[in-house]
């Protein structure tokens, strides 16, 4: 795996920058490193934002408990800022001391639609058959509210990972991680307009971002998931 520093010294080494490795990234640097800093991070961003709900390394698989009588719910995930898209097909209920093989498909609806109409009668507790995202408050509603302790399943993408910590690691497959230093070489070619090291970098974004295309990306279909 490589750190968030380890990253930052690769690219000099590739950039050939006049100095030593650094051991922090933390406090005040020396201009030329926070740019280098700067483009790591700016480039890590860029291949998570490259293909929205495409990655698998961005795709969490989770669930809830869902209490009696509960019919608006906030998954931790969702309150932390976690959740940057749903996948809409996935929400599943499974009903007390079932496991999730046993679950059943809830019916998703428009959060408008519902709002004007399913969402209105919650009144009666029984098994939950229809949910829905209410973005304004970040929770899920179901519809009717559950009589029985139950358990919710649903998949998401999550928000772009940030590297902030000299040891943050990147959160796709360590084997991909030379794409960043590629991509923030490329940055730093542009930047002292450099074409031989504009070269260098398009050889190590070729070679490798094909490769992490093969083996995360990930389409949605009417179906649910399929991996490419």
């Amino acid at each position: 795996m490589s750190t968030f520093v380890e990253l930052v010294n690769d690219l000099i080494l590739e950039s050939a920058v006049s100095g030593s490795s650094v051991t922090t990234l933390e406090g005040t640097l020396p201009g030329e490193i926070a740019r280098l800093k700067k483009w790591v991070k700016d480039s890590w961003n860029e291949i998570q934002i490259s293909k929205p709900n495409y990655w698998g390394f961005l795709f969490v698989q989770s669930s809830m408990v869902v209490p009696v009588n509960a019919s608006v719910l906030q998954p931790p995930e969702y309150a932390a800022g976690e959740v940057a898209e749903w996948n809409y097909d996935s929400f599943r209920m499974s009903d007390p001391g079932k496991a999730r093989k046993d679950s059943y498909p809830l019916i998703y609806h428009d959060y408008f639609w519902w709002r004007d109409h399913e969402g209105l009668d919650m009144t009666v507790p029984r098994k939950p058959q229809s949910i829905t995202i209410d973005y304004t408050n970040e929770a899920l509603i179901i519809a009717p509210a559950s009589d029985d302790v139950r358990t919710l399943y649903f998949d998401y993408w999550r928000t772009p990972q940030e590297l902030v910590e000299d040891d943050d690691v990147p959160i796709m497959p360590k084997q991909f991680h030379q794409l960043i230093v590629g991509k923030a070489l490329e940055r730093y070619g542009q930047h002292e307009s450099a074409p031989e090291v504009i070269v260098k970098a398009n050889k190590i974004i070729s070679r490798i971002e094909p490769l992490l295309g093969i083996d995360q990306g990930v389409g949605i279909t009417t179906q649910g998931l399929v991996w490419y």
